[in-house]
C-alpha cells in the first residue's frame, strides 16, 4: 500500500516466503500476486550468509511497497537485525517459535524504538507468532493477547516433530491444536489464522484439498513457498458459487421476514435466523460481497 493510499488494508489470504539471501527473487515475489510476501531470514538462509541476507532485505524495505511485506526475523540475532529492517516497506515481522507473551512484549518494545528512531508512526508494524512447539501451544492465550499481534502462524512441520505425530492426508493428527489456535484468536478479537505451508509444491489438487479443509476449521489465509501455490490458495479458501448463492438467498429471506416482522424464516427448508444470518455476512464480506 502507497502513502496516499486511504483505503482499509484488507488482511492478506496468501503470503509468499522467499529467502533473504535470494535478492534476485524479490522483485518476482512482490510481483507474483501474493497478498503479501514474508523475506525469510530464518530456516530458509544458512548461518554464514544471515549477515548479507539482512542487509539484503533492509536495503528493499527501505522504501514503500506494493504490497504486504513482512520478515521472519531469526531468533538467535533479531535484536541487532530489527533496526537496520524497520523502514516505510516494513508491514510487520514474524517471531518464529514463539512461547510467551513475554517474548512477543520484547519483540513489540524494540519495534517502537526501531520505529521512533525511523521517524515512523509508532505501532504501525504488526506482529504475527508462529505457534510451531508445544510451548507456544499452551501459551495461546499470552500470544494473541501481547502488543501488536495481528494474527497467528503456524509451523507444522516442527509441531509434528516435536509432538512425534505422523503426517496425515486429512491432517487429523493436528485438528485440535488447528482449532485451538482458531478459537484462541476468535476469543481475543485478532484475525483469524494463517495456515502452515505445504512444501510440496508439485502437488496442486492436495495443496487445494488441505486449503479447502483449513478454511473449513477457521483459517483465513495460508502461507506458499513457491508462486505456483498462490491461485490455488486463493481459489480454495474463497466461498464458492454456490455458497454466494445460498448466503445471498438467506439475506434475502431475512429481510423479507424483518419486513413482515417476523424474526426468523426458512430458506430450502432450513430455518433462517441471526446466527445463520451473521454467517452469511460474514462469507460474503470474504468475497468483498
Amino acid at each position: 500500500m502507497n502513502d496516499n493510499d486511504t483505503r482499509p488494508e484488507r488482511l492478506p489470504r496468501t503470503y509468499l516466503y522467499v529467502p533473504g539471501d535470494r535478492p534476485a527473487r524479490f522483485g518476482k515475489a512482490i510481483a507474483s500476486g501474493a497478498d503479501a510476501v514474508i523475506f525469510d531470514l530464518e530456516d530458509g538462509v544458512t548461518q554464514s550468509k544471515k549477515g548479507a541476507a539482512v542487509e539484503n532485505v533492509a536495503a528493499l524495505l527501505a522504501q514503500p511497497q506494493q504490497v504486504s511485506c513482512w520478515v521472519r526475523l531469526d531468533n538467535h540475532r533479531w535484536a541487532d537485525d530489527l533496526p537496520k529492517l524497520v523502514g516505510r516497506g516494513l508491514r510487520g515481522v514474524v517471531v518464529p517459535k514463539a512461547e510467551s507473551g513475554a517474548q512477543i512484549t520484547v519483540v513489540a518494545s524494540a519495534l517502537e524504538a526501531a520505529e521512533s528512531a525511523a521517524g515512523l508512526q509508532i505501532g504501525s508494524i504488526r506482529i504475527t507468532p508462529l505457534v510451531e512447539s508445544p510451548a507456544g501451544v499452551a501459551a495461546l492465550a499470552e500470544l494473541v493477547v501481547a502488543p501488536r499481534v495481528l494474527r497467528l502462524g503456524m509451523g507444522e512441520a516442527d509441531l509434528r516433530a516435536a509432538l512425534l505425530l505422523r503426517q496425515r492426508a486429512d491432517g487429523l493428527e493436528l485438528l485440535y491444536v488447528r482449532s485451538q489456535v482458531v478459537l484462541a484468536s476468535a476469543v481475543a478479537g485478532i484475525a483469524p489464522p494463517i495456515a502452515s505451508t505445504s512444501t510440496d509444491f508439485r502437488d496442486l489438487d492436495a495443496l487445494a484439498r488441505s486449503t479447502q479443509l483449513l478454511r473449513d476449521l477457521g483459517f483465513s489465509a495460508r502461507t506458499a513457498i513457491h508462486p505456483a501455490q498462490l491461485p490455488v490458495v486463493l481459489a480454495a479458501l474463497a466461498p464458492s458459487p454456490e455458497e454466494l448463492t445460498q448466503a445471498r438467498a438467506i439475506l434475502a429471506a431475512y429481510d423479507g421476514a424483518q419486513s413482515y416482522a417476523s424474526g426468523v424464516s426458512t430458506v430450502d427448508g432450513s430455518l433462517v435466523d441471526l446466527a445463520v444470518v451473521r454467517a452469511a455476512r460474514a462469507l460474503l464480506a470474504s468475497a468483498d460481497e
